[in-house]
């Protein structure tokens, strides 16, 4: 290796230091144990995912967090509006009436300062962080895990140094540090979408929305697009669409693609008509992806690292923040008593598994607008979107009560794809959307 080589030795080695690997970090220093965050940004940076979910607030408590987080001005979120593209109410997420019991508010945030203060708390709490500093390479034995790190700042380019730890929690998100080197990432060919998104000043949210409300748009061609507000003044404005769309615009007319579909979406161009970008247009791919295995004999894959859903239903951060505290459990036990690694890692391995399939199945049922009819105008005599509000609050552990019936709407879909057992709303809805318009909007450029 090129430059300077020195030795750190470390209980816990923590690639990346976004909300899985700063929750981690957090949770194993306070348990006394010595850890070392690699992050290979300089922090505030700009991040998708400013939507969180109410299941994170315990979390938020358990980090001694949540009076902080009540402090920053982030927007209050207690719900989610769906809406059809020509600006018609589809649904309205009211958190605090949801079947499950659990917090009725959480936050839309500015992730920069979000994951900023995660981050400082793992300082705080006696977690080494180390910003503008890569994992460039690892090795494993039997007693210990090598991580090779390299500084990217200006005046440290090009010193390298290997780090010395018991175990490694690779949360470097979609950058797959481990993941891809140990070819563990299997794509989902199921949810195969792109990103594109940017914030904007002066939006104009429609009367009909709840202060604080992200904004689903739902489309019957084009997938969804988000509005998420973040302040008084900025809006996160993206799209999901399908990967094949966009690979049809090249790099100088991503923009264009993006600012067509927007003004193409009637809901979204009457809100944005005196809107300025602040950003610019970004893009994010392989947005669905998990993998064959998430721990090994001193690792354990955390948050995006591991995998990552179609963030229709903001599970993103959720997911992360419960991962990362389950590896700092895992990795606790192992630290604590080497015998109980085994069960420690096969118990965290198996809650990786579930709750992806768990999220997966609403996710891809999203998709079809045979669902998306029923979510939005379930009938209120069995409080069918009730139980589908405990879902988009985040919980994974669900009542008997939610679980019968989300599995009736999910039969009630089936068969409104071959029979008109209620409105097809998203066909009402784009049929009023063209007969507006001269021509046919297209996201096809």
């Amino acid at each position: 290796m090129a430059g300077r080589h020195q030795t750190r030795v470390y209980d816990v080695i923590v690639v990346g230091g976004g909300p899985a690997g700063s929750t981690a970090a957090a949770l194993l220093a306070e348990a006394g144990h010595r850890v070392v965050v690699v992050e290979r940004e300089s922090f505030p940076r700009v991040h998708i995912g400013e939507s969180l979910l109410p299941a994170s607030q315990p979390i938020f408590g358990r980090l001694g967090i949540t009076s902080r987080l009540e402090h920053q001005g982030f927007v209050t979120k207690r719900g989610a509006s769906i809406l059809f593209e020509n600006g018609s109410t589809g649904a309205s997420i009211v958190f605090a009436r949801g079947l499950d019991a659990g917090s009725g508010r959480t936050y839309q945030v500015e992730r920069s300062r979000f994951d900023q203060i995660l981050l400082d708390t793992a300082g705080d709490k006696g977690a080494e962080i180390r910003q503008s500093c890569r994992a460039t390479g690892v090795e494993f034995n039997s007693n210990e895990v090598r991580v090779h790190v390299a500084a990217t700042g200006t005046k440290s380019a090009g010193n390298v140094e290997t780090l010395y730890g018991r175990f490694l929690v690779d949360a470097s998100g979609q950058a797959g540090f481990l993941a891809k080197r140990l070819g563990l990432r299997r794509v989902d060919p199921d949810l195969q979408s792109v990103a594109v998104y940017a914030h904007f000043e002066n939006v104009q949210p429609p009367d009909q929305v709840p202060a604080g409300d992200i904004q689903v748009i739902s489309r019957r061609d084009l997938s969804w697009l988000w509005l998420i507000p973040l302040s008084d003044e900025l809006t996160s404005v993206g799209a999901v669409v399908p990967k094949e769309v966009l690979r049809r615009a090249n790099e100088r007319n991503k923009e264009d693609a993006f600012l067509k579909l927007l003004s193409s979406t009637p809901v979204v161009a009457s809100q944005m008509q005196a809107a300025r970008r602040t950003t610019e247009v970004r893009h994010e791919a392989d947005f669905s992806y998990s993998c064959i295995q998430y721990v090994g004999d001193r690792w354990l894959l955390a948050g995006d690292a591991g995998s990552f859903l179609d963030p229709v239903f903001s599970t993103g951060v959720q997911l992360a923040l419960e991962a990362g505290e389950q590896a700092a459990k895992a990795v606790d036990a192992a630290l604590s008593n080497g015998r109980a690694r085994s069960e420690a890692f096969g118990r965290y391995e198996q809650s990786q598994r579930r709750r992806y399939r768990h999220f997966r199945r609403y996710v891809r049922s999203f998709y079809d607008t045979a669902f998306r009819d029923l979510l939005c105008q379930s009938s209120a005599r069995h409080d069918l979107l009730g139980a589908a509000t405990s879902i988009f609050a985040g919980h994974t552990k669900l009542s008997w009560s939610v679980r019968w019936r989300m599995e009736l709407i999910f039969l009630l879909a089936r068969l409104q794809r071959f029979f008109p057992i209620t409105r097809r709303l998203h066909e009402r809805a784009s049929r009023r959307r063209d007969e507006a318009s001269e021509t046919k909007p297209s996201f096809d450029v």
